[in-house]
């Protein structure tokens, strides 16, 4: 009987903290942990594209300059 009470207690626990007790310890941390960004608003953006392909050849190239021409 009492395994049965300690068994039900932990899952009603392990339950509880999914929802409500991890979620509040992920806002606290961020609220402790967290930094103001300095970005500089001259600074220039940079990004990457990845072009997945396979057997187009014929295509890449106007994809590429599609790609070079974005602003």
């Amino acid at each position: 009987m009492i395994w049965e009470k300690a068994i039900l207690a932990s899952s009603v626990a392990a339950v509880i903290y999914t929802w409500m007790g991890y979620p509040t310890a992920l806002w606290l941390l961020r609220l402790v942990l967290t930094k103001q960004a300095c970005i500089s608003p001259d600074a220039a953006a940079t990004f990457s594209i990845i072009i997945a392909a396979y057997n187009e050849a014929e295509q890449i190239a106007s994809k590429l300059d599609d790609c070079l021409a974005l602003e």
